[in-house]
Formats: C-alpha cells, structure tokens, sequence
C-alpha cells in the first residue's frame, strides 16, 4: 500500500516536476495580472484622449467665439458714418478719434491702420511714420479683401513694424453709401495675446495646447516656441492625414521627446479653418494608472504566494502520507494551517477555510478580529452575514459555481468590519481534495481592493462631471449664439427703421427749409424725427435692459409670490384711475427665486394683461397656481384682452418680436424676452395659450419655497 501511494505521488516530489509547477503557477498568474492590465490600459487611455477631443473642441469655441467678437467691433466702427467720411477725405484727425475708441474696447488690439482702395496705408494707431505711405496691395490681406469685399482674418504673419513677432491681421473693407469699397480697416493682434485664452488650461504636465493657422503654422502654442518666428505645426504631415480620414486623434512619433509617441487630439474653429490641438506623451497616461498597476501586481503576487503555499501544502501531505501515515498527515495539515494563518497576519489580510460544501468548521482567527463576530456566531453558513445584503446573492451564486465545478473561487464583494464599516475585498479560494477526488476543504484569502474601488469611482465622478461641464458650456453658447442673432435682428430691422426716418427727415429739412424759416410742416418734421429718436433710445434701453437680465448676479430666497402680484396690480391700479380693472389674486403661493429678478418678469406679464385688456369694457386678470408639472410649481396669469393668433405662439418669446401693431399698443417687444430669460436662470419655463378676442393665458414654472434651487 505504502509502494503504490509512493509511485503515485513520486512524480510531484521529484523537484523539478514541483517546480514546473510553480512556473506554471507564475506564468498563469502573470498572464491574468498581464491581460487586466492591458485591458485597464486600453479603455483608460481611450477615455483620457476623449477627454483631450472634448477639451480640443471646447477650446476652438471659445477661439472661434473671441475672433467673432473682434470681427463683430470691428464691422460695427467700419459702418460708423462719421468714419467713412474720414476714409472718403483719408482725414487722419477725425480717423484717429473713431480707432483711439476701438482701441480702448479692446486692449488686446495691437495695432490699428487703414489703407485706400489702392492698398497705401495711410493711417495708423499708434502712429508708424516708417510705415505711411507703403503699398500693401501685394500682401495676401489686401488681395482677399479686395477680392472677396468681406472680412479677412488672416493666418500667422511676422510683423515688419514695432517688435518683431508674430501676429495675425483682421481686415474689415469700408464701404460708401454706393457700397464701393473706400478703404480697409486692419487690426494687427499679436499671437502672444491670443494666447492668453488658453494659458493655464492645458491640464496635467503631460499635456499641452497647439494652434495652428489654415497653412498649418502655429499661432499659439504651449511648448513650441512661436512667438519671434513663423514656426511650422511638427506634427503636420500626420495631421493632413487625420484630417483627410475624418479621425479627431492621431499618434506620431515626437522627435523632441526622444522618439515617444505622442497623441493629438484636434478641432477645428469653425469658419476659420484654424486647428485646435491637445497633445499629450505616452508617459502621461501611464502616470495615470500606476496606483492600478500596483494594485494588480499586488494582488498577483500575493496570490502567486497563495498558490506556492497551497503547492507546498499539497507536497508536504504527499510526503506525510509516504514516512508517517495519517496521523502524521493530520499533524502536518494542522501545521501548514498554522503557517497559512501567519502568513494571512504578516500580511494584514483575511484568510478563510471551510469544509467541502462552504461550511466553516474551525475557527477562522484573522475572519473574527476584522468582523469582530466569534466563532459560533460564524460556523457553518453564518460568515455570509458578513458580507453587504446586496452582494450575497452573487456571492452564493459564484461559491456554488466553482463547488460545483471543483475549480478557482475568485468574488468581489464588500465586507463588514466590526465597526459597522463595510470594505470592498477581492475573495480567492482553491479546493484541496481527498485520495477519493472529493473536495476536502477550501482555502482562500480576501485582499482589500476599497482603494482601487475609491479610485474607479474619483475617475467616473470626474468623467461624468467633465460631461457635465461640456453640456453646460455647450447650452451657454447656444444662448449666447441666440441673443447675438437677436440683437443683431434688433440692429438691421429694429434700429434701422427709426435711422430712416431720422436720416429722411433730416434730408427733407436740409432741402426745403435752406433758405426758409420752418413752417409747420418743418416743424412736423423735426417732431418726427424726435420721436424716432425716441423710439431707438427705447429700443436700446430695452436691449441692455435684457442683457443684464442674463449677467445679474441670483440672490435666492423664498418669495410671497400672491403678495407680489397684489402689490404690482395695485400700483398699475393707481397709475391708471380712469380704469377699472377685476384683479383675482389666488393667496399663499409661496415659490423659491430671486425676488429682483421676479419681479421683474411678473411686471412685464401684468403689464401685458393690462396693456391687451384696454379695450375691454370688462376687464378682468387672474394670478393662481395650475396642477404641478415636472419641473417645478406651474403658475399662470391669466386676461381676456385681445389675445393672439396661436400660429404665431413661437414668434412671442423672441427680442423685438410683436404680434400686433405699434401704433394699436405700444411697446418694443421686449418685456416676453425678459420673462423668458428670468425663468431659464431659475431653471423653469414659461409659455402662453391664447385666442383672438379671448384673452391670453401665460404659464410659467418655479421651484416651490420648501424645494429651493
């Protein structure tokens, strides 16, 4: 008996065989420690370079957003009247007034000049004598301009005047009343100032941000110098190449950092064709995941040593069986055990053993001090109390796998410390198994994993919030973009109007009134040219009227918001006593906002219902509470003035939009948009039903007082 149990086990005492094992063991463990790694590797550095395409993108906005707003104060002083006139006379007086403004609205302007038609400049701020005179016909500004009669932002330039740096040239062309072209209007802006959008939001010593013109030379960047030369994009053979495949990232192999690979992350700026670009080195994201890597080796090894342990283990009782018998056997299980559970202690983890079907039959040492419950309280299947309510139907359904399967028991779930604290812990078993092929017992070890865990959620917290942040700002240019369109409506319909009317006027006093004293209907002229005027200073009020609505600064609190209404009703009561008008106040509407803000939105509605009911011979205006939304309290305001076509329902809440006619009630069409803008900074809406004849009903949301914002 003894003979045959020898030459069955002498295969695993012969060393080599036993180490072979072990390699075995080593490679296998490697392997997995290898193949989580990589595929950790893999998703991080996908998502760190859709970091850099958003952060790319975002950045070309705002660079695309800068320049429009240089072009847009630019376009508007080339229109002034007053400066045509001094581009018609080429008058260097009356030109350096208009560009000494321009300047002050924009310390970043560098240099300002205006040539004639024929490219000669003529004027410049600050004053260049070196350079009056010159002929700029043969530079590519004067021949896009004079080409395409439209505004010109050129690519890097070197300047030939004041210091010898880099800069790019905004040209604006001056147009006559015969829309001919008089003149161009040039700003010289210096790339070290264009640069100051992007200093300082470059991220981690890993990454850096380049700009590179239509040509592929930079403008700005972080780590190239560019400032005192026209200095090609490195990286632009590999960018023409993303370019054409429609990719937003591209590796290239970075001279400057010794051969590395190097990612870039691109956007283009719109209109411009200027390329905003993120890069980063390999070593960057690598930095990133060491704590990761660590933790894997860690877990590696300390599992590889598990496997060595329970290897010699399992040598140990095959040489037991062979010199002592059973008895022997028994003494050395109890003795590997004790050497399992010091080298659990040394190692500050929990180590675990049960019996065949996952019951704890001894004392686990190392289990009771972390959850603090003794060894009764643990036998059998009570150490799955331990373990967090929602992890124990995984938990049972895994251990129940691999005692089926007689395999590796591998789980992660969180433990209870006896302090009521529950730990995330990576639990691994292995069966050890009878001369039948029974499992005779299992034993395994569980390793905290709370600071990898910890460390996955910080990096989804700040994915989600970088989403966030991206989605704000995204909403914020939208709204910007929409109140551009609405001034710059407000400008060509709006204001050009009354310009008319003032300008034919004029005309008509200087013809007919030359050498006449003014009759009546000069007299009428002069009254109508005042009114127009009027009317544009209302307009303008109005417009920055509604811009502050959008820069004013919310002083949340919780508003009465049925005493407000009653107040403002009372007021339009007393400024009005020819008039009597049934006002239905619904009490103890209480909401949470800003109680400037709000007033302002609910005067301009009760000035409509009051307004659109001045025809009525009944006129009645109710304030309640509708049945609540998602989103908040709904409240309405309610006449039955003249109402509105509901076809026209979009057209209400746009600036200087009006549905009936100036002259039937007045107004600039400007109290909705204000409304509007008060209730999307509260995070509500607002929007109205209406009929012709029958009145109109405005609703809008709020937070209630107990919600706040």
């Amino acid at each position: 008996m003894a003979d045959k149990e020898l030459n069955r086990s002498s295969w695993f005492m012969e060393s080599r065989y036993f180490l072979l094992a072990i390699v075995l063991s080593f490679v296998i463990v490697a392997a997995i420690a290898f193949l989580l790694s990589y595929r950790h590797h893999t998703m991080y550095t996908e998502q760190i370079l859709k970091e850099d395409r958003s952060a790319a993108k975002l950045l070309s906005l705002v660079l695309e957003q800068r320049l429009k707003g240089i072009v847009a104060v630019m376009e508007s002083y080339s229109q002034r009247p007053l400066l045509i006139q001094a581009v018609r006379d080429k008058n260097v007086a009356k030109a350096r007034v208009h560009l000494l403004r321009l300047q002050a609205s924009d310390p970043d302007i560098d240099i300002l000049s205006i040539t004639d038609r024929q490219g000669t400049l003529w004027m410049a701020q600050p004053e260049r004598p070196e350079a009056l005179g010159q002929n700029f016909a043969q530079r590519d500004w004067y021949k896009n301009v004079s080409k395409e009669r439209k505004t010109i932002v050129s690519d890097v330039v070197l300047r030939v005047v004041r210091e010898r740096d880099t800069a790019i040239q905004i040209s604006v062309p001056v147009f006559d009343e015969k829309q001919e072209v008089i003149g161009i209007l040039t700003s010289t802006q210096r790339t070290v100032d264009l640069g100051k959008l992007f200093i300082g939001v470059h991220g981690d010593p890993g990454s850096t941000i380049s700009v590179a013109d239509r040509k592929g030379r930079i403008i700005f960047s972080s780590r190239y110098a560019f400032e005192k030369e026209i200095t090609p994009y490195p990286f632009l053979s590999g960018l023409k190449k993303a370019l054409a495949s429609n990719d937003k990232t591209f590796a290239a192999p970075d001279p400057a950092g010794g051969g590395q690979a190097r990612y870039i992350s691109f956007a283009a700026a719109g209109e411009l064709g200027w390329i905003v670009m993120r890069e980063r080195d390999k070593n960057s994201i690598f930095q990133g995941e060491y704590a990761y890597f660590l933790q894997i080796a860690a877990s590696a090894f300390f599992l590889f040593l598990a496997v060595v342990m329970l290897l010699v283990y399992a040598r140990k009782q095959a040489t037991a069986r062979q010199l002592r018998g059973q008895l022997q056997l028994e003494k050395e299980k109890s003795a590997s055990a004790a050497r399992f559970r010091s080298f659990i202690d040394a190692t500050m983890q929990i180590g675990w053993t049960t019996n065949g079907s996952g019951e704890i039959v001894e004392d686990n040492p190392s289990w009771s001090r972390y959850t603090g419950r003794g060894f009764e309280e643990i036998k059998g299947m009570g150490w799955m109390e331990d373990i967090h309510p929602d992890d124990r139907g995984a938990t049972e359904r895994l251990w129940a796998k691999a005692v089926a399967d007689k395999g590796l028991y591998e789980n992660e779930y969180r433990l209870r410390r006896g302090d009521g604290v529950y730990r995330h812990y990576l639990a691994c078993g292995i069966p050890l198994f009878a001369e039948d092929g029974n499992i005779r017992e299992w034993v395994g070890a569980c390793i905290d994993i709370s600071e990898r865990k910890q460390a996955e959620e910080e990096i989804r917290k700040l994915n989600a919030e970088l989403e966030q942040r991206v989605s704000e700002r995204t909403a914020q240019l939208t709204l910007a973009n929409r109140e551009l369109e609405a001034f710059s409506y407000s400008v060509s319909h709006d204001l050009r109007a009354p310009l008319r009317s003032i300008d034919g006027f004029s005309q008509a006093l200087l013809e007919d009134y030359r050498e006449k004293p003014l009759d009546d209907a000069g007299r009428s002229y002069l009254v109508r040219v005042r009114k127009a005027t009027q009317r544009m200073g209302l307009l303008i009020d109005d417009m920055l009227k509604l811009s502050r609505i959008t820069k004013a600064e919310m002083k949340v609190a919780a508003v009465d918001l049925s005493g407000m209404v009653s107040a403002i009703s009372e007021e339009f009561q007393k400024n009005s006593p020819d008039r009597v008008v049934a006002v239905t106040v619904q009490g103890g509407i209480m909401v949470q906002a800003d109680p400037d803000l709000l007033k302002i939105a609910i005067f301009n509605l009760l000035d409509n219902a009051f307004k659109f009911t001045g025809r009525e011979a009944h006129p009645h205006i109710e304030f309640g509470a509708a049945p609540a939304q998602e989103g908040g309290n709904v409240c309405f305001i309610r006449d039955n003035g003249v109402g509105f076509d509901m076809a026209y329902v979009g057209k209400l809440f746009g600036a200087f939009q009006r549905l009936q006619a100036m002259d039937e009630f007045p107004g600039t069409g400007i109290g909705l948009a204000t409304v509007q803008r008060v209730m999307h900074r509260h995070g509500g809406r607002v929007w109205a039903e209406g009929e012709i004849g029958k009145g109109a009903t405005f609703y809008f949301t709020l937070p209630s007082a107990a919600a706040g914002l």
